[in-house]
């Protein structure tokens, strides 16, 4: 029974660490992605040993893609918060979507739309 547990539990992981590579590849900049990931590695980082090579350097990049995430989501809160209307921190919530996302993403376009609506209430 142990040895069956312990090879569901290697199989487990593997399954963790594949969707992990792709998720990776796919949504590296994706705040949800940073969020659910940097929870799982800072909380369980002996499952990530194989990634990071070592214990410590698993959990502190959980915890520096927390931080990142946390940083996004005050970034986009400010931006579209609408006591900060004004022009140039509209200008400059583009510049930051800029470095956020990638240019061709649908959520990058999302965004866009969403500053230029603003924009064009903020003219009326």
């Amino acid at each position: 029974l142990v040895v069956k547990s312990q090879k569901c539990l290697n199989q487990a992981e593997n399954i963790l660490l594949d969707a992990f590579k792709i998720a990776t590849e796919k949504y590296s900049n994706d705040v949800d992605y940073l969020w659910f990931y940097g929870y799982l590695i800072s909380v369980f980082p002996e499952h990530f040993v194989s990634v990071y090579s070592d214990y410590l350097k698993a959990e502190n990049t959980g915890k520096q893609m927390l931080n990142v995430a946390s940083q996004m989501q005050y970034t986009l809160a400010i931006i579209f918060n609408e006591k900060f209307s004004e022009k140039d921190v509209l200008e400059s919530g583009k510049k930051d979507l800029e470095n956020m996302f990638d240019k061709s993403t649908e959520v990058y376009n999302y965004f866009i739309k969403m500053i230029e609506l603003i924009e064009s209430e903020n003219k009326k």
